[in-house]
């Protein structure tokens, strides 16, 4: 994401803003982990703890910003009380580190665990 100042122009790369996008879903109450949305067909997604842009997808195009999330919630919880939750802290986040708002914040719950 490149944004244009008086005092010229700050490149963020999207590795940068995947990694604050999970760390925010993974402090969210209810969230287990982050999860890899590209495996193998018949093969169970891997929990991810060490990268946390590995669950993250951050695409850019001329109408704005998409952040897809993977992620694991745990067992008991309401899945949407979750989710929105993990939009609003993603969103906080974004904003807070690049001053932007992402067009749009999808959320994938790829698995439930105790």
């Amino acid at each position: 994401m490149d944004k244009d100042t008086e005092w010229g122009q700050i490149s963020v790369y999207d590795d940068v803003l995947a990694a604050l996008a999970g760390a925010a879903a993974v402090a969210t109450p209810g969230v287990v982990g982050l999860v890899t949305r590209h495996y193998a067909e018949g093969d169970a997604p891997k929990m991810v703890q060490e990268q946390l842009a590995k669950g993250v997808t951050i695409t850019q195009d001329s109408l704005g910003m998409t952040i897809d999330i993977s992620l694991t919630v745990r067992y008991g919880v309401k899945i949407k009380d979750v989710g929105l939750a993990v939009i609003g802290a993603v969103e906080q986040v974004i904003v807070d580190a690049v001053a932007f708002s992402p067009r749009r914040i999808a959320i994938h719950i790829e698995g439930v665990r105790k």
